[in-house]
């Protein structure tokens, strides 16, 4: 539970450096317009390598693959739906020019609809701990791709190792 809870944690605050580097020239406006598209960049960089020092630990903390209570499709939705709310506390304080729209609050209904189909497990009990989850080097597969154990063919990107 608690790699749970700090892999979002750290996903909140990444997601709030992403934002600002995103968006704080257009937020902040007034205040940097004075500076060049270049300038702007460069301390867009700056602010999302603090992104960066916080996504990363998070998606490894998260991971199954390394331990955590996530699958690599479970962690992605999650960051989304922080990404999209962090973002909607960002334009909801800072953005006053475009106000939150009955649409929007439909898109993020829509979100949560994907994280329940995400986070949903398979009737025979798969999923990030269930007894169908096999590791790429567990699992083996024939020259073609046709994974043995599930009976899927992967995306022709080789056999999986």
């Amino acid at each position: 539970m608690f790699r749970g809870i700090a892999t979002v944690s750290l996903l909140v605050i990444s997601n709030a450096f992403m934002t600002l580097a995103w968006y704080g020239q257009i937020a902040f406006k007034s205040r940097l317009e004075r500076f060049s598209l270049m300038l702007i960049i460069l301390m867009s960089w700056g602010v999302a390598l603090f992104e960066y020092c916080f996504q990363v630990p998070a998606n490894r903390l998260g991971s199954a693959e390394f331990g955590g209570p996530f699958t690599i499709w479970e962690l992605k939705v999650i960051q989304e739906v922080v990404s999209l709310s962090v973002f909607t506390i960002f334009a909801l304080g800072f953005m006053k020019s475009d106000p939150l729209r009955w649409n929007h609050l439909a898109g993020c209904i829509c979100l949560s609809m994907a994280v329940d189909f995400i986070f949903r497990k398979s009737p025979g009990g798969g999923g990030a701990k269930g007894p169908e989850r096999t590791t790429r080097s567990e699992a083996g597969s024939t020259p073609s791709g046709f994974h043995a154990r599930r009976g899927w063919m992967h995306s022709g990107l080789g056999p999986m190792q």
